[in-house]
């Protein structure tokens, strides 16, 4: 069973990764992930990240590449939140929708480490970037989080905010939400 701590170690040695050629959507993530390559991958990278780590994901959310149906297999499975946890899938309500991996939070921030964005003070595309980067959003961006089914032993502090784990809310008001 994979941590969160390794989990996030993973998703680390990653930054800095560009799809080849620039602009192209061309990633070595795909293959992994078992998505198309040449398409927007900010869901493909933690899911191809998640295979190479042995992070189990519920139904749905490994066989997509669509951020809103990632997200709605999260809540079906019971693992979403509307709380940041480390390690956890924030869904970002930015572009036609956008993933990364929570490395920490604040009480208005999230850092995450995202595929297919751009570095932090960088213009561009943040949802379809061509980079692995650490990005830090407003979390107001937030739609929900994916909390994985991680082991607990090592797992990194959750900062010092409470943390609320499989909360279930519903938001199926939102046109195009499952």
């Amino acid at each position: 069973m994979t941590t969160a701590a390794q989990f996030l170690a993973a998703c680390r040695d990653e930054l800095g990764y560009t799809e080849q050629p620039a602009g192209s959507n061309m990633t070595k993530y795909a293959q992994i992930a078992g998505h198309p390559n040449g398409f927007p991958w900010c869901c493909t990278y933690p899911v191809a990240v998640a295979g190479q780590t042995g992070l189990p994901l519920p139904d749905g959310v490994g066989e997509s590449a669509y951020t809103w149906t990632q997200l709605g297999a999260w809540r079906r499975a019971g693992q979403a939140s509307p709380h940041p946890q480390v390690g956890a899938w924030a869904y970002f309500e930015i572009g036609a929708g956008h993933v990364g991996v929570v490395e920490s939070f604040d009480e208005t921030t999230v850092t995450t480490i995202d595929g297919n964005t751009i570095p932090d003070g960088q213009t561009g595309d943040q949802a379809n970037g061509g980079a692995v980067a650490r990005k830090t959003r407003n979390r107001a961006l937030v739609a929900g989080y994916g909390i994985p089914a991680y082991t607990t032993a090592s797992t990194p502090p959750e900062d010092d905010m409470p943390s609320v784990c499989f909360v279930p809310w519903d938001d199926s008001s939102i046109p195009g939400r499952e």
